[in-house]
């Protein structure tokens, strides 16, 4: 079993100073459901998009349950802009992932976009996984794109939402409103 995070940054958990009540919810909540699965699943391996937020912090549960996971950054300087001490914690985390992929060096998954290469990052960790971890409010944005991507698939989701207070399963069904947020980057969906 592989499974993926989707998440928001954060602003939407809680904000940049941790510990904080919505932060340690969402990684309660994260711990619990990466060990479910764990328990389930013992071969289970993990994907996250290294971003600043969700993303961090499974990586960080991942370590302390011993879950391998692969890094998935979506073009090499992803940190450049970041304070010193997020990149401190960014290049901690890269070095115990099970594996780093840098998918913009991907020629299929190439963009000279910012948000191709974030769109296209996510696309990999759902061309890479089997179940969508969901670390999202419900409002529009990247994280929204990529459980959009996940239901079009089909894919089952495991949503976490901070904002609602709730933790649940819901089965994707396909949809389709017209919109797909890869053809913007001259991508397709797989």
């Amino acid at each position: 079993m592989r499974v993926m995070v989707t998440a928001h940054r954060p602003p939407k958990i809680g904000g940049y100073q941790t510990p904080n009540t919505t932060e340690q919810w969402v990684r309660a909540n994260l711990r619990a459901t990466l060990a479910g699965l764990l328990e389930r699943h013992p071969d289970l391996t993990a994907v996250t998009g290294m971003a600043l937020g969700g993303d961090q912090i499974f990586a960080e549960v991942c370590i302390e349950l011993g879950i391998p996971f692969t890094a998935a950054v979506p073009f090499a300087a992803q940190p450049s802009r970041w304070p010193d001490a997020t990149k401190a914690l960014y290049h901690r985390l890269l070095k115990k992932a099970a594996k780093v992929v840098i998918v913009d060096e991907i020629a299929s998954y190439h963009s000279d976009t910012f948000g191709g290469k974030m769109a296209l990052r996510n696309k990999w960790g759902l061309d890479h996984s089997d179940l969508l971890v969901a670390i999202w409010d419900g409002t529009p944005g990247g994280t929204a794109n990529t459980v959009k991507m996940a239901r079009k698939r089909g894919r089952k989701i495991l949503r976490i939402d901070p904002r609602a207070g709730s933790v649940g399963i819901e089965e994707s069904e396909a949809e389709d409103d017209g919109f797909d947020v890869l053809e913007m980057f001259g991508a397709e969906e797989g």
